[in-house]
């Protein structure tokens, strides 16, 4: 009875929890349905509400009834993974993303990422599959829009590819812009490169700050950089050359490797094999087609090998493939001939337009004044020979010689003579003959130079250009006259010559040839008995200044300022060497390799000092002291040095006697001092000589036995061999003598040990006889 009283009970108030408030894990629900975990701070694995689990949506849509119903695809079926809510207003089933306020993030799609690192500021974006799939999600702000863009960049920063492949395996480069499908698709490192369109640049890989638009511009370029295309196909071969520049269709497209061209116009600088080329221009349709050469200009609209304008940089050469006009010739211009004329013609205008060649003939006026020579018929032709009977003015009105020039305006030369050709007989540049009789001055040629300026005055000059083998003279004087007065072959007298440097004779050459230059060359041949000067220079006493009658500056090495072939004789005065380096006299051997400096005294009594080039010595002579001339020393190029013989075989070699009243001396002496003998005994060991040991007297006694001499000694062959050596011997002998005070000290240290035992055996031997003593007393025995 109790129990269906209960179930009654039950019955009745199950109507009246169903429309109030439900809790589960709570006995205190906050809301119709309130669901707690059973731990808030720690929940097991099975706190939580499962929503229905679905593959696949109803086949039945539902109803306005279920508007917001909430199932959760498990991914198993062809819906994706996640909680959707039914909208009835769409009639859909839509996934929940986030809040009913939030937005969802591209990064949330399959095939779209962008910043999702929290900080909103601005990283990469990409959308395709596996775009930027290896970017660092650092602040490289790319964008890559296509299957693959930017697939391998890393750290590059502000790149755009929009194209599927479109950089793709750009690892580092930066500020890239591809558009297009395959567009720098292979791109590595290079940076700051444009392409637009389909594959341009596409097999670019380190290439830097290209410009390319329009399908397969640039495709090839691998390395190359700096180049601008524009135009299908513009450049597409090219692979390392850079600075190009090219504008049309199938411009430059068979350039592989060239460098700084500029193609403007329909398949301009293209070709049909591929070729390098560099520095060229070409501008118009097909301009420079099929030109496989550098530093060329084509302005031109076909193919033509012959162009309108045609250019080579490289020769600085510019030509027209037409006729030159020179404004308008219908108006005031006119046309220049498009042929060569013949030999010696000229160009004549016809005043209106046409420019023609006419003969000088044909243009020239007779002049009555000149005449072909020999006749007096009018010069015709511009190769006759003509005379005049009268003097003729250049300059002037009034022809007061034969040939009178003036001229008062600014002009470089008043008479100018060229002459070239070649001539096998002797010719003059000006060749004036002066047969005059009497007194008077006769001049071949006089010169006046009187105007007031600040540049050079020269009286006479001479240029000779001439490369032929002949000899040149830029002023040949003869003189063959047989008067008795003094002859001159130049004569220079400089009188009221102002305050500048004065000059009797000037000679300056410059000429680069191999053969022997010189600055005044003088030949005496005369037979005369009187004395011969090559040179003679007379300086007044009385005139001030330093005096040198020869002064030769000479800095090049190896040169000499004076050069003499014989004796040099210097008479009341000295022969000085002064310089700013180190002073020297150099003599050099002309004959048999001996030279020598004698340093003698009248009658020839001296020294002499010799280099014998043979034997590669120095020697010092004494000459001609009666009996007694000879060497007296002698240096070699080794450093040794002999006295008494010529061959030192040390540093000094003195064959006789030596007296000093000083000490000799060794430098580094301190081998000669032998302290490792004390270093090695006391201390064990020498630093100074380690191979040192002092031997047993035992060990010296068999060594003196065999070799009878001390060891470390020369022995008496040695010297006989050898030469007695006088510093190793000091050394050696203070050795040994080193070598006895330790001896010494040994000993004594044995006799000190010896006489120490002999006094206590001493003393051993009267506590005996005490003691035995004491015992015969003991025992009453009797000495």
């Amino acid at each position: 009875m109790k129990s269906t009283t209960s179930l009654f009970v039950t019955s009745l108030l199950l109507p009246f929890f169903a429309f109030s408030q439900v809790g589960i894990g709570t006995v205190t629900p906050n809301a119709q349905l309130d669901i707690q975990a059973s731990n808030q701070a720690t929940p097991s694995n099975t706190d939580g509400v499962l929503i229905p689990k679905v593959n696949e949506f109803p086949a039945t849509n539902p109803t306005a009834a279920q508007d917001g119903m909430l199932l959760f695809a498990t991914g198993n079926g062809s819906v994706a993974k996640g909680f959707y809510y039914w909208n009835h207003t769409v009639a859909n089933w839509v996934q929940v993303v986030g809040s009913s306020n939030a937005v969802g993030k591209i990064n949330e799609l399959e095939d779209a990422k962008s910043d999702d690192d929290g900080t909103d500021n601005g990283s990469s974006i990409f959308f395709g599959i596996d775009a930027g799939a290896n970017d660092n999600g650092q602040n490289n702000f790319n964008l890559g829009i296509g299957l693959n863009a930017l697939n391998a960049n890393v750290d590059g920063q502000l790149n755009i590819a929009v194209g599927g492949n479109a950089l793709v395996s750009n690892s580092g480069g930066d500020q890239n812009v591809a558009l297009g499908y395959g567009t720098l698709q292979f791109n590595t490192t290079g940076f700051r490169n444009t392409a637009l369109g389909h594959g341009v640049m596409r097999y670019t890989t380190t290439g830097i700050e290209n410009v390319g638009v329009g399908n397969a511009t640039l495709q090839w370029n691998r390395t190359g950089s700096y180049n601008t295309a524009i135009g299908k196909w513009s450049l597409t071969v090219n692979e390392g050359g850079h600075g190009n520049t090219t504008l049309g269709y199938f411009t430059g497209y068979y350039v592989e490797d060239g460098n700084y061209n500029t193609f403007i116009g329909y398949r301009a600088g293209a070709g049909t094999a591929s070729h390098t080329k560099s520095y060229n221009v070409f501008l118009g349709n097909q301009a420079g087609y099929n030109e496989t050469n550098s530093h060329r200009l084509y302005i031109e609209n076909s193919a033509s090998t012959n162009p309108l304008i045609y250019g080579e940089f490289d020769n600085n050469m510019l030509r027209v493939n037409g006729t030159l006009q020179i404004n308008n010739p219908a108006i005031n211009g006119y046309n220049l001939p498009v042929i060569d004329g013949t030999a010696n013609q000229v160009i004549q205008t016809d005043g209106s337009g046409t420019i023609s060649w006419v003969d000088v003939s044909a243009v020239e006026t007779p002049n009555d004044a000149w005449y072909e020579e020999t006749t007096t018929t009018k010069p015709d032709d511009i190769n006759d020979n003509i005379y005049t009977l009268g003097n003729v003015a250049i300059g002037k009105t009034d022809a007061l010689f034969k040939l009178d020039i003036s001229e008062t305006g600014v002009v470089t030369r008043g008479l100018n003579l060229v002459m070239t050709g070649t001539h096998n007989n002797t010719t003059y540049g000006q060749y004036i003959v002066n047969a005059t009789n009497g007194s008077g001055i006769h001049y071949g040629s006089s010169i006046i130079l009187s105007g007031i300026n600040d540049g050079e005055q020269v009286g006479i000059s001479s240029l000779n250009t001439n490369v032929g083998d002949g000899n040149h003279y830029g002023i040949k004087n003869l003189l063959h006259g047989n008067g008795g007065g003094t002859h001159y072959g130049t004569f220079n007298e400089l009188i009221n010559g102002g305050s500048g440097e004065q000059y009797g004779t000037y000679n300056t050459i410059t000429n680069t040839g191999n053969s022997t230059h010189l600055g005044v060359y003088n030949y005496l041949n005369g037979t005369g008995s009187g004395n011969k000067y090559g040179m003679y220079t007379t300086i007044a006493g009385t005139a001030g200044g330093t005096h040198y009658g020869i002064y030769s500056e000479v800095l090049k090495s190896g040169s000499f300022a004076g050069y003499f072939l014989g004796d040099v004789s210097v008479a009341n005065g000295k022969f000085e060497v002064t310089t700013t380096a180190a002073a020297a006299i150099k003599v050099l051997a002309a004959n048999a390799n001996i030279s020598s400096l004698e340093l003698f005294e009248t009658g020839n009594f001296g020294y002499e000092l010799q280099y014998d080039g043979n034997s590669d010595k120095l020697h010092l002579w004494s000459r001609n002291f009666s009996g007694n001339e000879d060497i007296r020393m002698t240096w070699l190029k080794n450093g040794n040095v002999g006295i008494g013989t010529t061959a030192p075989g040390y540093a000094l070699d003195v064959t006789g006697d030596i007296n000093t009243t000083g000490a000799i001396r060794q430098s580094g002496g301190a081998y000669s001092f032998p302290d490792y003998v004390f270093e090695s005994y006391f201390n064990g060991a020498s630093e100074f000589n380690p191979n040192y040991t002092l031997k047993s007297l035992e060990k010296v006694a068999l060594f003196l036995k065999e070799n009878n001499h001390l060891p470390g000694v020369q022995s008496r062959a040695e010297v006989a061999r050898h030469g007695w050596n006088v510093s190793e011997n000091v050394r050696s002998n203070l050795e040994k003598i080193e070598e006895l005070y330790l001896y010494a000290i040994e000993a004594d240290t044995t006799i000190k040990k010896l006489s120490e035992e002999n006094k206590n055996l001493k003393k051993q031997l009267l506590k005996q006889k005490e003691d035995i003593q004491v015992i015969k007393e003991m025992l009453k025995i009797k000495n």
